[in-house]
């Protein structure tokens, strides 16, 4: 209904009009607020404030004090909930148990300032932060202190972290169901994930992306992706993401991990290290992507007690810009079985143990594996690169294989090595190249083809195929 607008000078009809045009619109632009209301906990129930809220338009709470129900959020349109509260889960005499806050088919909930606090030791595990089939934003909030996960997302929900702790959980956050979770990407606003047994894990379809962050800490597993789940890690310029500490319990693993045709992205600028185990790894169908930075150290993999990168076991690794491997303990890239891309402007360098003089060096790769790569491979502690048991590595436009401590390219196991656009290995410690089991094909002539006095068969030899085969492949 129009508001009554009495006619001014004559105006009559048309003023009329106008004025009725006018209050709809000023109608429309301001929100319907229901309510906002405040609880004062203990004493005061959260969920009975949520039912006298109309759910379809816009409502806000304003929580204080200590809080120990089961609050529920179901079917909102549009709610604010804030304050410096603590939201403890309600202690569970019974099964299942029950969660601080459970979202539920909602719209633009908001949830600002609140500390959630878990239980260890738990008889009935639950989240303490479920959100199912939801549209949910969490700023500056403390989720802490569970046995099982502290913010569950799952169903289809779209949720936004930013300047939030999830801290001492079994897993920090996890993500399944196809839901899309952005933890500070696109904000300023820094969230740590520390001190949980797995930091992030996601899986069923899920796509996390971690732009301005710390995961660190955590005692088994920073990042997991599987089940077709995809992880994007990467602050994208408003700072560093930062994966370090993780694995302690776990010193076999990998601070980031691909499995189950699970993806991973690596995007700039992150920096993986000092990390028990490995620093990325993949295996089962798990694959990881490297990419984007405009120098080696915008992607840096550094100073992990494993390998830089473990790939295994019908696996990919591919890099697709520069990036820097470097000081792992192991070794830099390790490829078993599975398939790896290094592209020109990765650096692969001080990888391996000084003080283990079987250390695997810059590069390993084994069991019919294939690796494409343009990479530099200098100054590690062992061979620059290790091929055995029919794998094959063609190295190609751009590769510098230099300084390693051990022999530069040393094959065994019927492993290959294919060398064009002048790729060659040069200035080792040991010979540059050297077989005791192998063949080579287009290896440049200063390169020393020799272990003792057994040189490496040609690629055309070890195959019984013609000779002429081996001008196309020469250097």
């Amino acid at each position: 209904m129009c508001v009554e607008c009495r006619p001014l000078g004559g105006r009559g009809v048309a003023w009329r009009l106008v004025c009725c045009v006018m209050s709809v619109l000023l109608a429309s632009w301001g929100p319907a607020w229901a309510d906002n209301v405040t609880v004062n906990c203990p004493g005061e129930s959260i969920n009975a404030a949520l039912a006298g809220f109309d759910k379809q338009v816009p409502n806000g709470v304003s929580i204080s004090g200590t809080c120990t129900e089961a609050v529920v959020v179901d079917g909102f349109m549009d709610l604010q909930i804030a304050g410096s509260a603590v939201l403890h889960r309600p202690v569970a005499t019974e099964g299942p148990g029950a969660s601080a806050l459970v979202v539920r088919g909602s719209k633009n909930v908001h949830v600002t300032g609140l500390n959630f606090e878990g239980f260890k030791p738990d008889d009935y595990p639950r989240p303490v932060v479920l959100i199912e089939r939801s549209n949910v934003t969490i700023v500056d909030c403390t989720i802490h202190g569970n046995v099982s996960a502290g913010l569950d997302i799952q169903d289809h929900s779209d949720v936004q972290v930013a300047g939030t702790t999830v801290a001492d959980n079994g897993t920090g956050i996890a993500a399944g169901s196809s839901a899309h979770v952005q933890i500070s990407n696109w904000w300023p606003d820094l969230s740590t994930i520390e001190n949980n047994d797995h930091g992030i894990a996601a899986t069923r379809g899920a796509l996390v992306e971690v732009g301005l962050a710390t995961i660190q800490n955590n005692r088994q597993q920073g990042v997991g992706a599987s089940n077709g789940a995809v992880v994007n890690l990467g602050a994208w310029g408003w700072g560093e993401l930062i994966i370090t500490g993780n694995g302690a319990d776990s010193p076999n693993g990998a601070a980031v991990g691909a499995s189950d045709g699970g993806i991973i992205w690596i995007i700039q600028p992150t920096r993986i290290e000092g990390n028990h185990g490995s620093g990325a790894a993949a295996t089962l169908g798990g694959e990881l992507y490297v990419c984007c930075g405009a120098t080696p150290e915008d992607t840096r993999i550094a100073g992990n007690t494993g390998f830089g990168f473990d790939i295994w076991m019908d696996s990919g690794l591919f890099f697709w810009g520069p990036a820097l491997v470097e000081g792992n303990l192991k070794a830099g890239v390790e490829v078993i079985s599975a398939e790896a891309f290094l592209a020109g402007g990765v650096l692969i360098q001080g990888n391996g143990d000084s003080s283990d003089p079987d250390s695997w060096g810059g590069l390993r790769v084994g069991d019919n594996a294939s690796v494409n790569s343009a990479a530099t491979v200098i100054d590690n502690y062992g061979p620059g690169v290790f091929i055995s048991t029919g794998a094959t590595v063609f190295f190609s436009t751009g590769t510098v294989i230099t300084g390693n401590q051990g022999y530069g390219v040393e094959l065994e196991g019927a492993a290959t090595a294919m060398f064009t656009g002048g790729a060659t290995a040069t200035g080792n410690r040991g010979f540059d190249l050297v077989c005791s089991s192998g063949s080579v094909a287009g290896a440049a002539k200063g390169m020393h083809p020799v272990i003792g006095r057994q040189k490496c068969q040609t690629w055309t030899q070890f195959r019984g195929y013609p000779t002429w085969l081996e001008d196309l492949l020469g250097p």
